[in-house]
């Protein structure tokens, strides 16, 4: 009997000292990434993307859509907006009045970060949060606040917020404990339009030295299937981007995305 006791307390030990494989806790995102599918900037809208819109924000709430993203900056007077940047209007910055005025037509209805959240806070859709602010922070406080306004405190939490450089990390993590973060990686990667590579092995470690690193973005042309396996060995799904046709989206479940993010589909 002594002997088999030895031998059990000989096993537990052995159990123990054994080299632990890291895996990320699992995400509370997941759930509503049943269908795969991310709307990019609202949705496209007449047929272009980067929308951002009012109109576009209406119709994927309406038809049930579960996770929307959403580009947000600063105009030149500190209001927070819906836009993914102003380089289109042929200057840098905005004011509010001038992003009221110039914004295109065909791109529909000019919004504030308040009427977004204001259309979103009595529903369950989770909003990605994207932004080309340089001061990631502050993006996230004035939301934060517009939540307070909008007596949607607890909408806050359905806030799943993007890194897009490592450091952004514990700047976000000092601000607010977020469950889970997404790791945009295409500002490190580049375009692969413009010769950009994607540095599987650099993104596979950030995530394994920060756990709540639950997701990686990259452009859909980076994506290989190996690179997939790679980040399931921690718990990390790959988001492929953008993803506007029905035969990238095929492709891109069978490599095993966990989610594409599209302006159309």
């Amino acid at each position: 009997m002594r002997k088999m006791i030895r031998v059990f307390i000989a096993a537990l030990i052995i159990v123990a000292l054994m080299p632990c494989k890291h895996v990320n806790a699992a995400s509370k995102l997941a759930d509503s990434l049943n269908d795969k599918k991310i709307v990019h900037a609202c949705g496209g809208f007449n047929g272009i993307r980067h929308a951002n819109c009012e109109e576009s924000l209406v119709e994927a709430i309406e038809s049930g859509k579960k996770v929307i993203e959403i580009d947000f900056m600063f105009t030149s007077d500190d209001v927070l907006i819906c836009e993914h940047g102003f380089l289109g209007y042929g200057k840098q910055v905005l004011s509010y009045d001038e992003f009221l005025r110039r914004k295109p037509m065909e791109e529909g209805t000019a919004m504030t970060a308040q009427r977004a959240i204001s259309l979103l806070k009595n529903t369950d859709v989770k909003l990605i949060v994207d932004t080309q602010d340089t001061k990631l922070v502050k993006v996230y406080k004035e939301l934060r606040k517009i939540c307070k306004k909008e007596n949607a405190e607890k909408y806050f939490k359905n806030i799943i917020p993007q890194i897009y450089y490592e450091g952004q990390y514990k700047e976000m993590e000092a601000f607010y404990k977020f469950p889970e973060y997404i790791f945009e990686a295409y500002r490190i990667t580049g375009s692969p339009k413009k010769g950009g590579h994607a540095d599987f092995k650099y993104f596979q470690k950030v995530c394994k030295r920060h756990k709540k690193i639950k997701y990686v973005a990259f452009y859909s042309k980076f994506v290989t299937k190996k690179a997939v396996k790679m980040f399931e060995k921690y718990n990390v799904g790959v988001i492929a981007h953008p993803v506007n046709t029905k035969s990238d989206f095929k492709r891109l479940k069978k490599m095993g995305v966990k989610a594409v993010m599209t302006d159309f589909l």
